[in-house]
């Protein structure tokens, strides 16, 4: 990031960095003959929150609720006040909710500065010897899960691009690691395009998939980062092409539920292109299930065409794909 901050600041570039807005065209005289269309990140929070369906749910509410908690806890504790200072400032609903996250009944609390009860009920507790059994500070235990939603949350705010070749109208997606709240927010934008001849169209993110030949799939083909509806079924061009960038023995390792590729999301991408999906770890899939709508006489011959393909190359270190 840094070097990629710097660089736009040196020669002959000499400009600071430039944050795009969904709705934007911009089409740049060193590149003629493409356009570009910011469609992400939205600019609604709850947009931006949005990351849909984790695929253990029970888990994914557990975590907002320890950060909710979390942020009442911090609230109280930056206080300074005592706890029946602070109980006294809330409403009769939040104080009913304050006191349900307490890990004990407020009966049994002790506060800091009560150093005479301290002395007669904690004496063990508070030896320096004893201070790796303390629990003073257990109630952070909670930030690693609000510092992994934020982690998810900041997917939602990726650079969304769709670029297109003017000349015929094809165009490349590249949504980083956006997810649902990203995907559903590109139905509300009108891109107002002005041809050569003066007459100005309206552009729907809807046109834009439909035109893509070349789709860079969202966050390593996770589960909740490729709608359908409006998604992967609005690409309907009979060349289309997905690229992967994951490593699965590294998601794998991650825990089970970093299925990347996700199998379902997967699968659909291998009958959206006809086998044309390239992953950065293994390179051509060899994931070779039929596609239900194709016959298998017509399916194999598909699957081995698109490996013959001279546009997309493998190599050790890379994947090339040419636009004719």
């Amino acid at each position: 990031m840094n070097y990629v901050t710097a660089r736009s600041n040196t020669p002959p570039a000499r400009q600071p960095p430039a944050f795009l807005t969904p709705g934007q065209v911009l089409e740049l005289s060193a590149l003629p003959g493409v356009r570009f269309y910011v469609l992400g990140p939205p600019r609604d929070a709850l947009q931006l929150n949005n990351m849909g369906t984790h695929s253990s749910p029970e888990l994914y509410h557990l975590a907002r609720r320890q950060s909710a908690d979390l942020a009442q806890r911090i609230r109280f504790n930056g206080s300074d006040k005592s706890f029946d200072s602070y109980r006294e400032g809330l409403s009769a609903s939040e104080r009913e909710q304050f006191q349900a996250d307490l890990p004990f009944d407020p009966v049994f609390r002790i506060e800091l500065d009560n150093h005479s009860a301290r002395k007669q009920f904690l004496k063990s507790y508070d030896r320096p010897d004893q201070a790796w059994r303390r629990i003073d500070c257990d109630w952070l235990a909670a930030a690693e899960d609000l510092a992994l939603q934020h982690d998810n949350m900041i997917n939602n705010t990726s650079l969304v691009l769709a670029i297109e070749l003017i000349a015929d109208g094809r165009v490349l997606l590249f949504p980083a690691d956006a997810q649902l709240g990203s995907w559903l927010s590109w139905q509300d934008l009108e891109f107002q395009i002005t041809e050569n001849d003066c007459v100005t169209r309206t552009v729907r993110a809807n046109d834009l998939l439909a035109r893509t030949v070349l789709y860079k799939v969202a966050h390593h083909s996770s589960h909740n980062a490729t709608i359908n509806t409006n998604g992967l079924e609005a690409m309907t061009r009979q060349d289309l092409a997905a690229f992967i960038p994951v490593d699965r023995k590294v998601a794998l390792k991650k825990g089970g539920s970093w299925q990347m590729p996700a199998r379902a999301l997967y699968k659909r991408l291998l009958e959206k292109t006809n086998g044309r999906v390239l992953r950065s770890d293994i390179g051509w899939s060899t994931f070779r299930e039929p596609n239900p709508a194709i016959s298998k006489a017509d399916w194999d011959p598909a699957w081995d065409a698109a490996r013959n393909a001279e546009n997309i190359s493998v190599e050790d270190l890379y994947i090339e794909y040419r636009l004719g």
